[in-house]
């Protein structure tokens, strides 16, 4: 088997980075091994009497880790940088929601949904959906059905009424923590 020069030269570089990172852990000394199941692969490894994988780097760039991926950046510089704009399904993007003066709100959650009047205009909300209290959240509203009016009145942190005319279906959102 014929091991590109550069591959190896990237693999070793990442390992490296690693190996920065966990500086502070100096006192857990770490492991690494080339891999026969993953071709052209650096394993790394804990030092326990049976070492356990923690981490492996592939000749195409790819790193999985069972480890927590963190970050010592100063605050103002992202983290990650992504080219890819399809979503991933367990990860998630809460929206930023400040104040006036421009503080960031804590626990920022969006609700969408529609509701139709005489009907089902008594909104509860549960589970993700509840806000803190009736004054942490706004929500509106915009009549589907004709150019009418609406009106929303949140009486708690997981309820609020929706207003209108007759029997029209209502679109609504409602922000903040």
């Amino acid at each position: 088997m014929i091991i590109h020069v550069g591959i190896v030269l990237g693999i070793l570089s990442a390992v490296l980075l690693l190996a920065q990172t966990l500086e502070p852990l100096r006192e857990t000394p770490i492991r690494m091994k080339g891999s026969a199941s993953y071709t052209n692969s650096v394993e790394v490894y804990d030092s326990a009497a049976t070492p356990a994988l923690q981490s492996r780097f592939d000749s195409g760039g790819a790193f999985n880790t069972a480890k927590q991926v963190g970050s010592t950046l100063a605050t103002g510089t992202a983290p990650f940088a992504v080219t890819s704009t399809t979503p991933v399904a367990n990860l998630t993007a809460v929206p930023a929601i400040y104040n006036k003066v421009g503080t960031q709100q804590t626990a920022a959650h969006l609700v969408q949904d529609t509701c139709t009047l005489g009907t089902d205009c008594a909104v509860t909300l549960s589970g993700s959906a509840v806000f803190t209290s009736a004054t942490s959240y706004t929500c509106v509203c915009e009549d589907d059905s004709a150019i009418a009016a609406c009106r929303v009145s949140q009486t708690s942190g997981t309820a609020f009424t929706v207003t209108g005319t007759g029997t029209d279906v209502i679109r609504y959102i409602c922000a903040g923590n």
